[in-house]
């Protein structure tokens, strides 16, 4: 009887060995995951910065035209005078 209890007992400390080992596994594939979202991330706002500037660019070209279109204006205006 004592036997069997210690073969039952040590089938259980296998399975639960077997299922530690499988949760360590599945938490290092969580882990990967985790960095290529991380990774993912900080290229998406290398990406957003970039846009950022890009826009910032297109306003400066947008106010230099403004002042462009502003000063034909006015030497249109002399002309005519």
């Amino acid at each position: 009887m004592r036997k069997s209890v210690a073969f039952l007992m040590q089938g259980n400390a296998l399975a639960l060995q077997g299922n530690a080992l499988t949760l360590y596994r599945d938490a290092m594939a969580l882990q990967g995951h985790a960095l290529a979202l991380y990774r993912d991330a900080i290229a998406l706002q290398g990406h957003a910065l970039a846009l950022y500037w890009d826009a910032m660019a297109l306003q400066r070209d947008a106010l230099t035209l403004y002042w462009d279109a502003l000063a034909l204006q006015g030497i249109a205006k002399f002309n005519l005078l």
